[in-house]
């Protein structure tokens, strides 16, 4: 049975991800000091001793994900790691902060259940996840804030859409165990 999304009080279409169901997503932004507030409502997840991997043992998960620091415009940050591994339980729901930190190019979070590798530009239609985000401004940070539901167990893909990103290496994993 496919699940329908809701996007902002708005019919979407089916979901796509496997067993990430997206509940809902709201358009934000946010001034330096108001990201700094939002920081620290973020769940702290165990840290691998590798780095590579945040497991997660609540039913409510807060993440803040950056995106676009200069050094590095092609991954995402979670807890300062770099695409990590999320490791969740099922039935989860994570309260998702997507924010791009980039200062020239858009961004997007998206979660699939097609593995890597990836097309230099994935098909939207077998994702479900945020719009792309504007490159931010001098003073505002853009962002979308996200419910899903971490609904089967597997290993799901989180990954950027924009074109050449996801192929950049621009993704991760969520397992639902």
């Amino acid at each position: 049975m496919t699940a329908l999304l809701s996007i902002t009080g708005v019919q979407a279409q089916p979901e796509r991800s496997g067993g990430i169901t997206l509940v809902k997503v709201t358009g934000r932004s946010f001034s330096q000091s108001a990201l700094r507030a939002v920081e620290k409502t973020a769940t702290l997840g165990a840290v691998s001793n590798d780095k590579k991997t945040l497991t997660f043992d609540g039913k409510r998960i807060t993440l803040v994900v950056h995106t676009g620091p200069e050094d590095d415009m092609l991954s995402y940050r979670i807890a300062g790691l770099k695409s990590p591994a999320l490791l969740v339980p099922q039935g989860a729901t994570l309260n998702i902060v997507f924010i791009n930190e980039d200062s020239d190019m858009k961004h997007d979070l998206r979660f699939t259940n097609k593995k890597a590798s990836f097309p230099a530009e994935p098909d939207q239609k077998e994702s479900t996840g945020s719009p792309a985000l504007a490159p931010h401004t001098k003073t505002v940070r853009f962002a979308e804030q996200m419910v899903v539901r971490a609904a089967r167990t597997g290993t799901y893909v989180y990954l950027c859409t924009v074109k050449g990103h996801a192929a950049g290496g621009m993704f991760g994993t969520i397992s639902v165990r």
